[in-house]
């Protein structure tokens, strides 16, 4: 063998200098974090002396603390209305579209009447498909603007509508070719002998059965990560009905400026796709190599997850965001999960925080230093830039902590008046007790525990005890987060209070 070349001897020590970086991070990511003061059993009191070094993750240099706490955006209703009318407005071009091209004789019969009738529920099911596409590709500015919980929301309110659309195409145009009703039970076994209408009625299937599986009563009792993949089967979906729709669609057939532009929107729509969903993750693990540095263990089921990597600095995140994380480790690699950040991103590490709600979660809790990780991101809207008022209330359910205790970095820096209501079953499930101790003896936050069942009575989210411990809740902002059930009993208690909704920014910890 020849002796090495200086180039290769310079990427031997920036490879060993890379690991023994990360090696030392290591060391005092668990050097900082077993020191744990006396008081930990004990909620705090504001004003309490507490023997406790600087929390580990106020050691990092931080990005754009400033930048970020003094930046506002438009309510997130306004932007939701711009976007609802740009939908409604395309709708109503699809019809306007359809209309055109539809002779006024083909209406003179039951027929015509119903064949017409299922070609325009046809074009806006076609039509709201792509704005599935679209409200689930993943868009930074649009994730950024209204958030992952409202897009999820308005995919799943589009989506029953799909299915109705869908469904009223089918059997109106069966009743159509039929020309009567009595007829069209066999007039649809002939009318699966046209070129592409079985294509077109598998596609149907797939939607049933991804409509199905998405229903709340069904939802909750499949695994995440199959009503997840099942999901992947739209796409096949779409290629289905993308075939039937320029073969068997009537608007198409000598109109060939309308064919053009609806092929152009498709491979628009799937270009963006590719982009945001495929492309933009690859690049940003490329560019950030993100790595598992240490696991830390926070409450009796939670666990830290330290992450370092490459040029963390130019990182695009802000507190209060998530990441969709898959950690290529054996069980894991397969598995993509939505986690918030739980501290502000710095310019020497990332941290998560996994509480064990289901079996990858759970496995979570014994991952090993050292994994490589693949990241999509960030995404979430629920940042330091929703707020109005310089005073703020925190108000976080079990592991729905994690965005909120990110929050605190920027927040604090800038001077606000932050209050946290931190709402847990018992003293184990406290997550970040250290930090939220440190915090509040540096006078940075009033930290309240509201301890107890789920079904204690009276509940420790009622008006008079948020109120009782927050006078002034009128005239501040309101953060959210946790669990759905969390959320609706805190937001009926802030009703109650009479704060302005405009005022309550909220973040579902489900997806």
């Amino acid at each position: 063998m020849g002796r090495p070349t200086a180039q290769n001897r310079s990427t031997t020590q920036t490879a060993q200098t890379r690991t023994i970086g990360q090696a030392r991070l290591a060391e005092q990511v668990r050097a900082a974090t077993q020191a744990r003061p006396a008081a930990q059993g004990r909620p705090v009191v504001p004003g309490q002396r507490v023997t406790a070094t600087t929390p580990f993750a106020y050691r990092a240099r931080p990005l754009h603390r400033s930048l970020i706490a003094s930046r506002t955006l438009p309510p997130r209703e306004y932007i939701a209305a711009a976007l609802i009318s740009m939908v409604i407005a395309g709708g109503v071009m699809v019809l306007a579209f359809f209309w055109m091209d539809t002779p006024g004789i083909s209406l003179a019969n039951l027929g015509g009447q119903a064949t017409a009738a299922g070609d325009a529920a046809g074009l806006l099911g076609a039509y709201l498909v792509l704005i599935q596409v679209l409200l689930m590709a993943r868009i930074p500015w649009l994730e950024r603007a209204i958030g992952s919980d409202w897009l999820t929301a308005a995919h799943r309110a589009s989506g029953e509508s799909l299915v109705l659309l869908l469904l009223a195409h089918a059997v109106l145009i069966t009743i159509g070719y039929a020309g009567s009703f009595s007829k069209a039970p066999s007039e649809f076994l002939t009318i699966l002998d046209m070129p592409y209408l079985l294509d077109a009625t598998i596609g149907l299937g797939l939607f049933l059965a991804i409509g199905f599986i998405s229903a709340r009563a069904v939802r909750k009792r499949v695994r995440y990560e199959t009503w997840q993949y099942t999901h992947y089967l739209v796409y096949v979906a779409i290629v289905l009905f993308f075939t039937h729709e320029f073969t068997a669609g009537g608007s198409f057939d000598a109109n060939y400026g309308a064919r053009l532009v609806s092929v152009g929107i498709y491979v628009a729509v799937a270009l963006t796709v590719f982009a945001f969903r495929v492309m933009k993750p690859v690049i940003f693990s490329m560019r950030h190599r993100l790595r598992v540095v240490d696991v830390h263990r926070e409450s009796d089921d939670a666990v830290s997850i330290y992450l370092t990597g490459r040029n963390l600095r130019k990182l695009q995140a802000e507190p209060g965001q998530f990441f969709r994380w898959r950690f290529l480790a054996r069980g894991f690699w397969w598995q993509s999960h939505p986690f918030s950040l739980s501290a502000a991103p710095n310019r020497e590490w990332l941290r998560i925080t996994v509480g064990a709600l289901g079996d990858h979660t759970r496995a979570l809790q014994d991952l090993q230093p050292g994994v490589r990780v693949f990241a999509e991101g960030p995404y979430g809207a629920m940042t330091a830039a929703l707020r109005t008022r310089r005073k703020v209330v925190l108000i976080a359910g079990g592991i729905g902590i994690t965005p909120l205790r990110a929050l605190i970095d920027p927040l604090a820096a800038a001077g606000e008046d932050l209050v946290l209501l931190y709402r847990a079953s018992r003293r184990g499930d406290i997550v970040f007790h250290r930090e939220l101790e440190w915090l509040a003896n540096g006078g940075r936050l009033t930290v309240h525990y509201l301890l107890g069942p789920r079904d204690a009575q009276p509940g420790p989210l009622s008006a008079e005890r948020i109120t009782g411990l927050v006078p002034d809740i009128q005239s501040r902002d309101v953060f959210l987060c946790g669990s759905t059930s969390m959320i609706q009993a805190a937001g009926q208690a802030l009703r109650e209070a009479r704060v302005p909704r405009r005022h309550i920014h909220q973040e579902r910890f489900t997806f």
